[in-house]
């Protein structure tokens, strides 16, 4: 799908601020930048690789999750949730994108969703949370960020 085809389609939703993208598909033609965000806490790590692209004129920002690495403990029952901001224009506000199965084994795990909000065509924020699972404590529950400007 191109960026024309993306674009046109989410004018056409009501609330874009809130919309999961479920069928981004970032051609070529508008190739993305590849960024990895951190999430620490203690001796726990999670890491998060995203490829994000701005719409031409900057008022929208899409963001495709790649893949996730989180300490290995052994469990698999880590949350993931992602957000985007951009000021004055658009938050998603966090948004869960599993089911309390990410798998905390120190191994890259292959994990594609996808998120959109408008933007102010300076800059946004891309939000990445991981609940580590441990067992007979309460969960540490990480969040890192990286800022994402527009070119």
């Amino acid at each position: 799908m191109s960026f024309t085809a993306i674009k046109k389609y989410l004018d056409g939703v009501a609330n874009r601020n809130a919309f999961k993208v479920e069928a981004l598909v970032m051609g070529t033609e508008t190739a993305g930048k590849v960024v990895v965000v951190t999430a620490a806490l203690y001796q726990f790590e999670a890491k998060m690789e995203v490829e994000y692209e701005w719409s031409p004129s900057g008022n929208i920002l899409y963001m495709s999750t790649k893949r996730y690495w989180a300490t290995n403990n052994g469990l698999s029952r880590g949350n993931i949730k992602m957000g985007l901001a951009s000021e004055n224009a658009g938050n998603t506000n966090w948004v869960e994108l599993n089911n309390d199965n990410g798998i905390q084994d120190g191994q890259w795990h292959a994990f594609v969703k996808h998120l959109t909000v408008d933007a102010n065509s300076r800059s946004a924020t891309i939000y990445f949370n991981w609940q580590y699972d441990v067992d007979g404590r309460p969960d540490p529950n990480m969040t890192g960020h990286v800022d994402v400007t527009f070119p």
